[in-house]
């Protein structure tokens, strides 16, 4: 079987009643939310360990760019939880098992991000093995969490907390995106891993940033988001040099 042909390596969480939309329940949009956001993660992993072997010279540095951007989406998406969900869950749910989780992967997880940031300055050359292997040893503990963590948020798990500090919370995690910067990269990265068949609203942000993602910061780095799922439209693409 050539390259070309893999499959996936790390399933997608899925996503009941596909297409989604918005809900008033905020417990169970809260849920649904963070499935989406993991996916974004496992497509672009998956992405990655598939075309590594795949890259032409004249793309290693596409390629790194975009590893790059993934790995920062990593980093801002824990950050979030750390920061502003799992403190505010903690006041009654046990979050200790998903930080271990955290730690698990993060050495590797900075290994390669090393790696590919010398690549991408022409420091250092690029070796598909090596990326292959620098990839399964943070992605196989990484995608385990991000898979098993949907079970604790899940909306019976959070029907603790009232309405308005599920509200709080969210809005909270909304604002520290925005603020998280990536315009050029996360944002980018997101909207062209994300499958709209499962959420066509979604991310649910402000307008103008998603526009200015798609129509500005995708272009910065255009030759990046060759590598991802799906084009700035959300047609599938398939890298071929």
């Amino acid at each position: 079987m050539s390259p070309a042909q893999e499959p996936a390596p790390y399933a997608t969480i899925p996503i009941p009643n596909a297409p989604v939309y918005a809900s008033a329940d905020i417990a169970e949009w809260f849920a649904t939310e963070m499935s989406l956001a993991h996916n974004l993660i496992i497509r672009g992993i998956n992405s990655i360990w598939i075309n590594a072997p795949l890259v032409k010279p004249g793309d290693v540095v596409a390629f790194a760019g975009y590893t790059l951007a993934c790995l920062k989406m990593i980093h801002e998406h824990h950050e979030g939880e750390e920061k502003v969900v799992f403190p505010r869950l903690q006041s009654k749910l046990d979050m200790g098992h998903n930080v271990e989780q955290h730690e698990a992967f993060h050495d590797h997880m900075v290994a390669l991000e090393e790696y590919m940031t010398k690549v991408h300055a022409g420091q250092e050359k690029y070796d598909a093995e090596r990326t292959r292997r620098m990839v399964k040893d943070f992605a196989d503990p990484l995608v385990e969490h991000l898979t098993e963590e949907i079970p604790t948020i899940s909306p019976k798990k959070l029907s603790v907390f009232t309405a308005e500090e599920l509200t709080e919370m969210n809005n909270a995690l909304g604002e520290h995106i925005k603020n998280g910067g990536g315009f050029f990269t996360v944002f980018p990265f997101g909207m062209t891993t994300h499958n709209r068949q499962e959420a066509p609203d979604w991310p649910p942000v402000p307008w103008v940033i998603k526009w200015f993602a798609l129509n500005i910061g995708y272009f910065v780095n255009r030759s990046y988001w060759k590598f991802s799922p799906y084009t700035r439209t959300g047609v599938p693409q398939t890298y071929t040099g």
